[in-house]
C-alpha cells in the first residue's frame, strides 16, 4: 500500500510541477506583453499621477503568479519525501500552508485591480469580499494541518 501511494503522489507532484513550471512561463509571458517587450504598442498605459500604484500592481501580479506557484510545488515535493519515510505532517510544509494565505490575499487584490494598469483613467481601487474568503481558508487548513503535526510528533514521542 505504501509503494501504491507513493506512485501516486509521485504522478501528481510531478504532474503539479509540470503544471506550475507551464503556469510561471505563460505569467512571465504574459507580463513581458503588458510591458510591451514582445508587442507593440505595450497594453500598459502608464501615468505619472499613479505610476507606482501601477508598478505595484504590476509587480505584485508577476510575483503571485511565480510564488504561488512555487509554494505549491514546495508543498508537493516535501509531501512525496514524507510519505516516503511514512509520514504525512511537517513543520516545513506547515509554513508553506501559512504563508499561501498571505501570498494569495495579495494577488488577488492586485488581480482584481490589474485593470489600473491598462487603463490610464482608473479613478478607484477594488476590494471584493470573497478576497478574504480564500485566504481564510488557506488559514483554517494550515491550523489543521499545524494540529496534525503536533499530533504526529506526539504520536513518535509516545510510540
Amino acid at each position: 500500500m505504501k509503494t501504491n501511494l507513493s506512485k501516486r503522489m509521485r504522478l501528481v507532484t510531478s504532474l503539479t510541477i509540470f503544471f506550475g513550471v507551464l503556469n510561471m512561463f505563460a505569467v512571465i509571458v504574459q507580463a513581458t506583453r503588458v510591458v510591451g517587450l514582445w508587442s507593440e504598442p505595450p497594453l500598459a498605459k502608464w501615468n505619472d499621477d499613479i505610476l507606482g500604484l501601477q508598478v505595484a500592481i504590476f509587480a505584485g501580479t508577476l510575483a503571485y503568479g511565480i510564488v504561488m506557484n512555487l509554494l505549491i510545488m514546495l508543498f508537493m515535493h516535501n509531501s512525496i519525501k514524507l510519505i516516503r519515510n511514512g509520514e504525512f505532517f511537517s513543520k516545513r510544509n506547515a509554513k508553506i500552508l501559512w504563508w499561501t494565505a498571505p501570498t494569495y490575499l495579495i494577488g488577488s487584490f492586485c488581480d482584481y485591480n490589474a485593470y489600473i494598469i491598462c487603463q490610464s483613467n482608473a479613478d478607484s481601487i477594488l476590494i471584493y469580499p470573497n478576497s478574504f474568503l480564500i485566504p481564510t481558508f488557506l488559514i483554517g487548513i494550515s491550523i489543521v494541518y499545524s494540529i496534525g503535526v503536533i499530533l504526529s510528533e506526539e504520536n513518535r514521542l509516545t510510540v
